[in-house]
């Protein structure tokens, strides 16, 4: 279990860092912040909580919390570990340069101007090396040599500049941004389940051909492929955390023939379910009779990286 809190705050600069690593998080209570808040979603699942309502959370989740919003986490998994940044956009320490022409930079300055939290996905290539920057963050606050206020500054503009690439933009009124976001929560809340593209367009209230251009712009891949994506990521977690069956881990992401999910699971990782389990699980994990129904704990930087880009790929 780690929990650390750190305060980063050099005397020359006026970009103060407070940077927080949780493994695992429990349920909290009602809470806000004076800063924006970054949390990034190492592992496991929980609910998110806010006035207005609740969204579910898993591995790769980000969300950025405006200032003075009250919000809570519940029903957490006992492996749901996150890794929380909070720091004053109004601060940013450099020139945007090209950066501001990304969707995500106004999203990133000003949270409150989007509708609810701004939230987005890491896509799976790139998880790996994000929980890189946090490892390197997390190093350079708690051991302090020399140049740590320099390098972790920097360490984080890198990982703004990320993340700008995968936030939405502040809402507009079109709708169509707005349809696409809700096709994207449906997805995210129901990878398991035979989705349609006729489905997706209904509930968007766009055609299907504006679904899959804005979807595509929006996710960099089809609904096919992002929902595809997702039952990947969670049977590499459900792999890495259990000793459940080939057969049975493919029926719980959502596939009903294994041999199908064999297939995908290559495609994305380059190697078959079975070589992925004994390349990253440790030799002692726990069979499913004994686990008491409780993942095993994980060193979060532990993850094979995707090797599928999803837009090179044709549904």
């Amino acid at each position: 279990m780690k929990d650390t809190f750190l305060l980063y705050s050099p005397t020359e600069q006026r970009f103060p860092l407070f940077i927080r690593a949780i493994e695992p998080q429990a349920p909290t209570s009602w809470h806000s912040h004076d800063l924006v808040e970054l949390a990034v979603i190492l592992r496991g699942r929980a609910e998110h909580v806010t006035g207005a309502g609740r969204c579910l959370l898993r591995r790769g989740d980000v969300l950025l919390i405006p200032r003075g919003v009250y919000h809570r986490y519940d029903e957490t998994s006992a492996d749901f570990s996150i890794f929380n940044i909070l720091f004053v956009p109004e601060e940013f320490p450099v020139p945007p340069m090209d950066l501001a022409a990304l969707p995500g930079f106004a999203t990133l300055r000003n949270p409150a101007s989007c509708e609810g939290i701004p939230s987005c996905r890491i896509p799976g290539a790139e998880f790996k090396a994000v929980t890189q920057l946090l490892d390197l963050m997390l190093h350079e606050a708690t051991e302090h040599p020399a140049g740590f206020n320099f390098i972790l500054q920097n360490l984080f503009l890198t990982l703004a500049g990320m993340l700008c690439r995968w936030l939405p933009a502040p809402a507009r009124a079109t709708g169509q941004s707005h349809g696409v976001e809700k096709a994207l929560a449906f997805l995210n809340s129901h990878y398991q389940s035979t989705v349609t593209n006729a489905q997706l367009a209904r509930l968007a209230h766009l055609s299907v051909a504006a679904l899959l251009r804005n979807f595509a712009i929006r996710a960099g891949a089809s609904p096919r492929q992002y929902q595809l994506a997702l039952r990947i990521d969670e049977a590499r977690a459900l792999l890495q955390s259990s000793a459940r069956p080939l057969p049975e881990i493919a029926a719980a992401v959502g596939f009903h023939d294994p041999n199908y999910f064999a297939r995908v699971f290559r495609k994305f990782t380059g190697c078959s379910p079975s070589q992925f389990r004994s390349q990253t699980t440790p030799a002692s994990l726990p069979s499913p009779e004994n686990r008491d129904g409780r993942p095993a704990p994980l060193n979060w930087n532990r993850r094979k990286r995707l090797t599928w880009q999803p837009r090179d790929q044709k549904e």
